[in-house]
């Protein structure tokens, strides 16, 4: 829960008309294996938003945060979570290299979850000795760079919706960022 709050008051910052303001984080007493996070609460149609709207959003996040990652590397301060996938967000200062980073994390979940998989053994191979530099090691060479940004990493209908009545200048309403400083295109 400490990085779904932390990941969301760095939305907040940069998107306050998008994002239910956060409030607090924190353990249960009576059961320390259970823990919550508050924020504002916001009335919200489950509709998938209009397309304009979800772009303006993401686009108001991205022009606001482009440049302004607090370590001026890739990566967040903590650790988020996609369900209960723990995300490693530690601070590269290549896009390329965080991205391989995170991607790793998320082939080893997947062994541990599912067991080995010569298939997939073969595929993250290619991935990673292929892919991955053809695809992301051009932004980074020959003088190129890619400037952190930060992005909503798990923005999908069910994170982004209509709001009930439009509070604000901002018509949708996001959350369940599982934020991290990387390239605005990236997810």
């Amino acid at each position: 829960m400490k990085g779904t709050f932390e990941a969301e008051q760095a939305l907040y910052a940069f998107n306050k008309e998008c994002v239910p303001r956060p409030i607090a984080w924190g353990t249960c007493h009576n059961n320390p294996t259970r823990h919550f996070y508050l924020c504002e609460f916001v009335e919200m149609k489950d509709e998938i938003p209009e397309p304009s709207a979800w772009a303006a959003a993401v686009a108001r996040l991205h022009i606001n945060s482009r440049g302004k990652s607090p370590s001026g590397y890739f990566g967040f301060p903590v650790d988020t979570h996609l369900a209960d996938v723990r995300i490693d967000n530690s601070w590269c200062s290549s896009w390329r290299k965080f991205w391989a980073q995170q991607m790793t994390g998320l082939f080893i979940k997947e062994e541990q979850t599912n067991g080995p998989n010569r298939e997939l053994a073969a595929l993250r191979q290619a991935f990673f000795d292929k892919a991955i530099p053809r695809y992301l090691g051009p932004l980074e060479s020959e003088g190129r760079s890619v400037i952190p940004t930060l992005i909503h990493s798990d923005l999908w209908p069910g994170n982004i919706k209509p709001r009930v009545c439009d509070q604000s200048s901002a018509s949708v309403c996001m959350f369940d960022a599982c934020a991290y400083w990387g390239h605005n295109e990236g997810l």
